[in-house]
């Protein structure tokens, strides 16, 4: 089994914000726990939980939206080099519209035309926080802001 844990890690996927084939991990782990319950002669349990992960696997998605969730979005901001903009300010600016700035996801790099900032916002209330085309319109009151990039990150 360890060695199964392995080869499923080895399929899992890290790009910026997004973490693709766990899905994948988890069904070959799976697959190997069933091969060795038919191995040691456990055919009913094997059944059950060829069964149980086929159900998950098919209808998981369904009762994922279920589930408590909050909104993220990853932002990406460039501004003028010598722009009075602080991270006080895009913290005030996101929460005025249902956001947090969250922690440990900041990230400025220095350019010549400009100071890009990389983040991650966390809405509050999944309700009350503002879409990102909501965002856009007002992203543009900031001063200093020369370009900008948003987009929903999953959590």
């Amino acid at each position: 089994m360890t060695g199964i844990g392995f080869l499923g890690a080895g399929v899992i996927v890290r790009e910026g914000t997004r973490i693709s084939g766990l899905t994948t991990a988890a069904s070959i782990w799976v697959v190997a726990a069933i091969g060795i319950l038919v191995g040691v002669g456990f055919y009913l349990a094997a059944i059950v939980l060829a069964l149980l992960s086929a159900a998950f696997t098919m209808w998981g998605s369904k009762f994922e939206v279920l589930l408590p969730s909050q909104t993220a979005v990853l932002v990406k901001i460039r501004l003028e080099p010598h722009a009075p903009t602080t991270e006080d300010d895009l913290k005030r600016f996101f929460k005025t519209y249902g956001y947090i700035v969250a922690r440990n996801t900041v990230s400025i790099v220095g350019r010549d035309n400009g100071v890009d900032w990389t983040f991650v916002a966390i809405g509050q209330y999944k309700r009350s926080c503002a879409s990102i085309p909501t965002l856009a319109r007002h992203m543009e009151a900031l001063v200093g802001v020369k370009k900008y990039q948003m987009s929903y990150a999953r959590n």
